[in-house]
C-alpha cells in the first residue's frame, strides 16, 4: 500500500465488508482524513512550487543587477578610494596616539612639578639674590666714575655722578634724559659727553 488510491480502495473494501453503522462512521472518518491529507499535500506542493518560482525570480533579478553593476575600473577606483581613506584613518590614529603620548608626558611633568607655594618661595629667593646683585652693580657703578642711578621713573634715565674739579674738589652733578624724546644711542652719547 503505497499510494492514496490504494488506501482509498482498501477503505472501500473494508466498508463493504462491514455494514455496521459505527464501523461505517469510522471508515468514513478515515476516508475523510485521507482526503484531507491528500488536499493538504496538494496545497503544500502548490505553495512550495510558488516559493521556488519566487526564489528563481530573485536569482534572475540579482544576475541582471550584477550584469548592470559597475565596471572593473569603477570597482578599482572605489577600492583605491577606500584604501586611501583607510590610510588616512591610520595616519590620523597615529597622530592622535602621538598627541596622547605628548599630553601624557605633560601630565606627568605637572604631577612631578613643585607646588605653587614652592615656586613662590623660589621666586622670593631669586628676588633676594637679584637685590644683592643689584647692590653689587650699584657699588661697582659708584666706584666707576662715581655714577649713581635713580630707577624711580621708568620713562627717564637719571641719577648723578661725582665730577672731579680742577681744584681737587668733587661735586655731585645730576643727569636726566627722557626716554620718550631721545633714543638709547643719543642718551649714551650725551652721558659720555657730560661725564668726560
Amino acid at each position: 500500500m503505497n499510494s492514496l488510491e490504494e488506501y482509498t480502495a482498501f477503505a472501500a473494501t473494508i466498508s463493504e465488508l462491514m455494514r455496521d453503522g459505527e464501523e461505517l462512521n469510522m471508515i468514513e472518518n478515515i476516508q475523510n482524513s485521507i482526503l484531507d491529507a491528500k488536499n493538504l499535500h496538494h496545497d503544500e506542493q502548490i505553495h512550495y512550487q510558488n516559493e521556488i518560482e519566487h526564489l528563481l525570480e530573485k536569482v534572475e533579478d540579482t544576475r541582471k543587477k550584477s550584469r548592470r553593476s559597475a565596471s572593473k575600473e569603477e570597482y578599482q577606483a572605489k577600492h583605491e578610494s577606500l584604501q586611501s581613506e583607510h590610510h588616512a584613518c591610520l595616519q590620523n590614529i597615529s597622530n592622535l596616539q602621538e598627541q596622547r603620548f605628548l599630553l601624557q608626558q605633560q601630565i606627568n611633568k605637572l604631577k612631578k612639578a613643585p607646588s605653587l607655594v614652592a615656586k613662590r618661595n623660589e621666586i622670593e629667593k631669586l628676588k633676594e639674590k637679584l637685590n644683592v646683585e643689584d647692590q653689587k652693580v650699584r657699588l661697582y657703578m659708584n666706584t666707576f666714575k662715581g655714577l649713581n642711578w635713580d630707577f624711580d621713573d621708568e620713562n627717564k634715565v637719571q641719577g648723578y655722578y661725582v665730577a672731579q674739579q680742577l681744584s681737587d674738589t668733587r661735586s655731585l652733578v645730576p643727569f636726566s634724559f627722557d626716554k620718550n624724546t631721545e633714543t638709547a644711542c643719543e642718551i649714551a652719547d650725551r652721558m659720555w659727553e657730560e661725564i668726560l
